[in-house]
């Protein structure tokens, strides 16, 4: 599949789509913990997990 995304150009998408399932289960193990996810730290926290490294602003 990988070479399929590749060859289409959607290598940035596969990356991004990678990235946002990992960041789903770091969430996914916080909220197992008891952390408020409601805060704005935890959001912010999230958005930049994310999305960081694919968009500048995120979790600003």
């Amino acid at each position: 599949m990988l070479d399929v995304a590749i060859a289409d150009g959607c290598v940035d998408e596969v990356a991004e789509a990678t990235n946002i399932i990992a960041r789903m289960q770091w969430a996914e193990a916080q909220v197992r913990t008891g952390i408020e996810v409601a805060s704005d730290t935890f959001l912010r926290t999230l958005h930049a997990r994310l999305f960081g490294q694919v968009w500048a602003g995120a979790g600003k």
